[in-house]
């Protein structure tokens, strides 16, 4: 399933929607974008699933991307510098890919406040999360919006 997920192009779209947004310079590890794909299909390949869902996918990708931190600040022009820019960008990959890969799942429908959508990337930011737990609140987040 994960093959079949084009998550990188959604990678890079959200890193520059981000650098726009921010007014920054940012950077993609690519080695460690490899390694987040080996890492997201061995999380998936856990659930012992032959076809896990959209849910899964997504958290896995958002956890290895907040986990291995592929995106930095171009050292050139640091400006506008976001500490929490990895588990940022990987929520914002995870509910992308649930909505580019969803029936009638539209990123743009997706009502997570603003406070519960802080909250989360923080929470990623300090607190413990496993492929499994980021995995559990994707399900939640897709079993009450398809």
């Amino acid at each position: 399933m994960l093959n079949r997920i084009n998550w990188l192009s959604i990678l890079v779209s959200i890193v520059q929607y981000n650098e726009k947004k921010l007014d920054t310079s940012l950077t993609i590890d690519k080695e460690i974008v490899q390694e987040i794909q080996i890492m997201a299909q061995k999380s998936l390949d856990s659930f012992n699933q032959d076809e896990p869902n959209i849910a899964k996918v997504a958290s896995a990708v958002s956890f290895w991307i907040r986990k291995l931190k592929p995106i930095g600040y171009d050292n050139i022009n640091i400006k506008n510098k976001v500490l929490h820019i990895n588990e940022l960008i990987g929520l914002m990959v995870g509910l992308s890919v649930c909505a580019g890969y969803i029936k009638n799942f539209k990123y743009s429908k997706v009502k997570l406040s603003s406070r519960v959508f802080n909250d989360w990337v923080s929470s990623l930011r300090i607190n413990s999360h496993s492929p499994h737990s980021s995995a559990i609140a994707f399900e939640l987040l897709i079993n009450n919006r398809s």
